[in-house]
């Protein structure tokens, strides 16, 4: 919805409920899905995503919804559901809607240590974009082909890509959400090869550019990613001063773990 894409999830949700209120049945249920994952209420998304999937009378509304629990599943550590999920999406949807379940089937296969597949299905999907059927999956699908080239030890190729990500006009006017998370990819791979203090910069910069209305996760990346380069600097008192400056996120999906990581380091 407008209201997604803008950030306003209030609105998003109050719009979702009226839909389903008002007979949407499944696409009110996917974007009410939607909704709450963004509002950090994987619970409530995920029972929007199977009501929406058990409802569908489409195949391709049906991949959507299928879609998002595997996406949520993801973003709960669940691998093995996700990768189920995300898989009978893809089988589901038509070749002309299949790209949202590449994206984040992608995304999946780089957290499963399989960059090679992660590659292969972010290019695909980006090949057509209107195939993405999302408001930010596009975006997303260029953080998966970033992330599976640093992984794959490309990192040459995977700034170029960014650079060009950055300079160039994206139909979905999503490229300030998604330039805080670029940079800090950016950051990531430079520090891979040694440049701490160009990938301080770059992860200063994101932290300093995340939109108001988008999510705060690259924020706490970025200044993780500073503890981080802190710690490879043999800089442990900083280190420990930027740690504590590190808002976590009310769920914990991951940055507190990074966050205990961390003062382990420090603590060593």
């Amino acid at each position: 919805s407008v209201a997604m894409r803008r950030g306003d999830l209030v609105r998003s949700a109050q719009e979702s409920a009226a839909a389903i209120d008002a007979g949407a049945g499944a696409s009110g249920h996917e974007l009410a899905g939607w909704t709450a994952y963004y509002q950090r209420r994987p619970a409530a998304a995920l029972r929007f995503a199977e009501r929406g999937a058990a409802t569908a009378t489409d195949p391709d509304t049906r991949a959507r919804c299928t879609a998002l629990a595997g996406r949520i599943r993801h973003s709960l550590g669940e691998l093995a559901a996700a990768q189920e999920a995300l898989v009978e999406s893809g089988r589901q949807a038509s070749p002309d809607t299949d790209g949202m379940s590449r994206v984040w089937l992608a995304a999946l296969r780089a957290h499963q240590g399989r960059p090679d597949e992660a590659l292969a299905m972010a290019e695909a999907a980006l090949v057509d974009p209107s195939s993405i059927r999302h408001p930010f999956a596009v975006g997303r699908g260029h953080l998966a082909r970033w992330f599976a080239l640093g992984m794959l030890g490309r990192p040459a190729v995977g700034l170029a890509a960014i650079e060009a990500y950055l300079a160039g006009a994206h139909a979905d006017h999503t490229t300030a959400r998604f330039r805080p998370f670029a940079l800090n990819m950016q950051a990531w791979m430079l520090r891979g090869v040694g440049d701490l203090g160009a990938a301080a910069e770059l992860n200063a910069a994101a932290a300093q550019a995340v939109d108001s209305a988008a999510v705060a996760e690259p924020e706490v990346h970025a200044r993780l990613d500073l503890v981080e380069t802190a710690l490879l600097a043999g800089d442990c008192d900083r280190a420990a001063g930027l740690l504590s400056q590190v808002e976590l996120q009310p769920l914990d999906t991951g940055d507190r773990k990074s966050t205990r990581l961390n003062s382990s380091h420090i603590t060593i």
